[in-house]
């Protein structure tokens, strides 16, 4: 079954990090943007971990107060189904590490041993974007043309405009 297939069947789930790399094979930016338009319009699950994703990397306001390093983890899923999680689920986690939310754990160990343990209940390349989500840009070396612009064009309601974005001030 090829991706569009898959992307129309209702009942097959199609994860973020496959609808990347769908997306950076196509050559038109208009391509890439109705694919993920597809994706969105899919069911609500897509549409909110999408949304997720791309506030969470993008909105200047989402700045998860971890190291700047990658944390030593180790996630030995061997695929989507096996793994206890899934990027839909662990965006709820997101304000745990961000400084200034209510929800923000202020215990800077306990912060980021919450971080690895989600990391390790993902399958490898959700782990992957998660850590992008983090560090707030996506590897272009692996996600070649998949931008923040690609997705300001595609999904303009979803990030304040530039001029819009709080200014950020120092601690």
């Amino acid at each position: 079954m090829d991706f569009q297939q898959r992307l129309a069947n209702p009942r097959e789930r199609v994860y973020l990090p496959e609808l990347f790399a769908e997306v950076v094979k196509q050559k038109s930016t208009k391509a890439k943007s109705d694919l993920l338009t597809a994706y969105a319009k899919k069911n609500a699950e897509h549409y909110e971990t999408l949304r997720d994703f791309i506030q969470c990397t993008f909105h200047p306001a989402v700045v998860m107060d971890l190291p700047d390093t990658e944390p030593p983890y180790e996630t030995t899923f061997p695929d989507y189904n096996l793994a206890p999680n899934t990027l839909h689920k662990v965006f709820k986690r997101v304000p745990y590490f961000v400084k200034g939310h209510s929800k923000y754990i202020a215990e800077k160990v306990k912060r980021e041993k919450l971080y690895i343990q989600t990391l390790e209940s993902l399958y490898k390349p959700d782990a992957e974007l998660f850590l992008m989500v983090k560090d707030k840009r996506i590897d272009q070396a692996k996600y070649r043309g998949l931008t923040e612009k690609l997705f300001r064009e595609t999904f303009p309601e979803l990030l304040p405009g530039k001029e819009d974005a709080p200014k950020q001030t120092g601690s």
